[in-house]
């Protein structure tokens, strides 16, 4: 029996929320005559995780877990529920003319759905662990499917990347869910799109939902234990809800780093503008101190390499006084420092409080002094 949750690891609660006694064995695979003497009927513990709240099954998985058996694949209702997927897929994220990969494809019969709407000009793709549904996939369905594993996250699907994933209550079958996500990342292009489909646990929980639990299944999601199986696997959720009753499903992107170059260009520029501020007030003998130490005072100071040619700084804060600027080292006074020894220029580095600390300036050290200021928006001075 496994004691920990098979998506974030944590914990199954100490006691099964609930045993599911007498349940057939398996929904695939059914007995034969030469085996039905040897099947039994048996227990199935429901479990739920401690932490991340995903309910489970404990047990063994059924021996074709792996295998996407299912049936039905081209009949009436199945192929107009799956274009309708498609269609909105392709539709609302630009995939026309792209490549989309379906993972656990089965015998083909989803993927030939996507192939037949040709007037999207998509180019559709399969990945299937048993190699007998590949075989059938290709020579009946005559659709592009290879096999391979997708609990495994180093499995690299021939064709890709892909700009799209879609995949039908797979994930439900995994022992390994998140090796299936980092499957769909690793075979994705940067900022790919994906589509997941699980019976929903919300389903379950209404009145005769219990008669739709399989052993097949080994984890029923929720809306939010969905959403966390994919953003603890580099997934931003766009969309999710509820699909042909019994099931639930999220479309997700890839998700891209942050370009932090692009949103802090200017950084450089207002530390040039600084230092272009302070060379020009202090390069015929002046001096300038600056006021406030705070982390805005001391990253700018910092980075943009003017302590040498600060005085000093001027707080308030009685526990500052007498320390030292981290990464700048200029020396922090109190206001009284000013009469001790006087600046030409007081530099406010501390955006948030610029009028009540002019008003201050003006009385503590002198109505006279030249003011400025620097925020994101660059430097000013203020008028007396």
């Amino acid at each position: 029996m496994r004691r920990h949750c098979i998506v974030c690891g944590e914990p199954l609660l100490a006691e099964p929320i609930y045993v599911c006694r007498n349940m057939p064995a398996v929904a695939q695979d059914l007995p034969t005559k030469d085996n039905v003497a040897q099947d039994r009927a048996i227990d199935l513990e429901f479990c739920q995780c401690s932490a991340c709240g995903l309910v489970q099954f404990n047990g063994e998985p059924v021996p074709y877990y792996k295998d996407s058996t299912r049936a039905g694949e081209r009949s009436e209702v199945l192929i107009a529920l799956r274009r309708k997927q498609y269609k909105h897929l392709i539709e609302t994220y630009d995939l026309q003319g792209k490549k989309i990969l379906e993972i656990g494809a089965g015998k083909g019969g989803f993927l030939k759905t996507l192939t037949e709407m040709t007037e999207y000009g998509v180019h559709g793709y399969g990945v299937e662990y048993n190699e007998g549904f590949v075989k059938i996939a290709r020579a009946k369905e005559h659709v592009n499917v290879v096999q391979g594993d997708p609990e495994n996250a180093d499995t690299v699907v021939a064709g890709g990347p892909f700009d799209a994933v879609v995949s039908f209550a797979y994930p439900a079958r995994l022992l390994d869910p998140n090796a299936m996500m980092q499957c769909a990342s690793r075979n994705l292009v940067p900022g790919g799109v994906c589509l997941f489909m699980v019976p929903s646990l919300e389903h379950l929980l209404k009145p005769g939902g219990f008669y739709d639990l399989v052993r097949d299944h080994i984890a029923y999601y929720s809306e939010d234990t969905l959403r966390f199986l994919l953003q603890k696997n580099g997934f931003d959720v766009l969309e999710h809800g509820e699909t042909a009753q019994l099931y639930i499903y999220a479309i997700a992107r890839k998700r891209v780093p942050l370009d932090l170059h692009t949103y802090w260009a200017d950084v450089e520029p207002l530390a040039e503008q600084l230092r272009s501020f302070v060379r020009e007030r202090t390069q015929n003998g002046g001096k300038l101190a600056v006021w406030c130490a705070g982390h805005f005072a001391f990253t700018v100071l910092s980075i943009s390499g003017v302590g040498g040619e600060v005085s000093y700084i001027i707080d308030n804060a009685e526990f500052k006084k007498g320390r030292f600027a981290p990464g700048s080292h200029v020396p922090i006074f109190g206001p009284e420092h000013y009469q001790l020894e006087p600046v030409d220029t007081i530099l406010i580095l501390g955006p948030l409080y610029v009028d009540e600390l002019v008003d201050e300036i003006r009385e503590k050290c002198s109505p006279n002094v030249e003011v400025a200021t620097m925020d994101w928006r660059g430097l000013r001075t203020i008028k007396p």
